[in-house]
């Protein structure tokens, strides 16, 4: 693509702006929080308190039932 490239002191005040162009600042995203509505930021907000909570319980293991310590072993014929 071919092109004229200018130095910005050469540029005339109505060349500098695009033709058309609406700025719409106002509109503009901010923060991630944003993007979604309340409600799923505030959804968001309880998993990740879920996450941590469940993160900060202690890790104990699961007792072994009775019936599967011998699961694998052939059942005796009557």
């Amino acid at each position: 693509m071919d092109g004229d490239i200018y130095p910005e002191k050469d540029l005339l005040e109505r060349d500098r702006k695009l033709r058309g162009l609406l700025w719409r600042g106002d509109e503009r995203i901010k923060t991630k929080e944003d993007i979604f509505t309340a409600e799923e930021n505030e959804l968001n907000d309880k998993l990740v308190k879920q996450g941590k909570d469940e993160n900060a319980k202690e890790n104990i293991p699961m007792k072994i039932r009775k019936e599967t310590l011998n699961y694998d072993k052939k059942k005796k014929k009557i």
